[in-house]
């Protein structure tokens, strides 16, 4: 499969790191979540590395130019539609997680990947709630 737009719920820490990755290996990113104050800090807070790479010379400028116009963020999940990959990062809780994956399930299309951030819920629990739990 050819992976061309990631999404991520979640912009939190981890799905703040797991987007900047993302995007600076030339993958289109939407990352989603409920409040604009977390979107905005996650937008600083990738910002603020890039900028850090900048001045050390690890990236050029244009670089960081580039990687920021491939990361989009919003409020609405369905923007998550197109995604070839989803990734999971909400707060760790299994009914939340669940309720995520299950919604994205109806959102994304049936050749979607999903994965997860959990660090300690049964992947196979959470994946019971979708169309493709394999």
């Amino acid at each position: 499969m050819d992976i061309k737009k990631v999404g991520i719920v979640g912009a939190g820490t981890m799905g703040t790191g797991i987007a900047q990755v993302f995007a600076q290996t030339g993958y289109d990113v939407t990352v989603v979540d409920i409040k604009q104050e977390i979107l905005d800090k996650s937008l600083r807070t990738i910002t603020g590395s890039l900028e850090k790479f900048v001045a050390k010379g690890k990236i050029k400028p244009e670089e960081k130019d580039a990687t920021m116009s491939r990361i989009h963020y919003s409020l609405t999940h369905s923007d998550l539609a197109g995604a070839d990959f989803l990734i999971e990062a909400v707060t760790e809780g299994v009914n939340l997680k669940k309720q995520v994956l299950s919604q994205m399930d109806t959102i994304c299309g049936h050749s979607t990947i999903f994965a997860t951030n959990t660090s300690s819920i049964s992947i196979t629990h959470m994946a019971s709630v979708t169309r493709a739990p394999e």
